[in-house]
């Protein structure tokens, strides 16, 4: 039996595992192989929410769907070779010709 205003060591009662201290959702392998199909929707996905120079692995990930963590396809994003117009944002048709220029706003 303890008495009131007894003191109490804190780290005997806390018996939890101390949390990581690396995020699991960075770790750059999760050991599935990479499908041209996941290659595509990764470059559209990055496409679509990237912003400025921030893209956002981790909703990257999610909203892929395809059973790789952000780390992976960070890493393998790097790993693909840029699509010939990847990087241009103005496009223009005229006389015939397609041009594709990259513009700073």
């Amino acid at each position: 039996m303890s008495k009131t205003g007894a003191v109490v060591d804190i780290e005997k009662l806390d018996k939890a595992k101390r949390a990581p201290t690396e995020q699991t959702v960075w770790a750059p392998e999760d050991g599935r192989p990479w499908t041209a199909d996941d290659d595509q929707k990764l470059r559209v996905l990055v496409q679509r929410y990237t912003i400025g120079l921030e893209t956002p692995w981790q909703m990257i990930a999610l909203k892929g769907n395809f059973g790789h963590n952000s780390g992976s396809c960070q890493k393998r994003f790097a790993e693909l070779p840029q699509l010939q117009y990847q990087n241009m944002n103005v496009f223009v048709f005229a006389n015939g010709t397609l041009t594709a220029k990259k513009q700073e706003f």
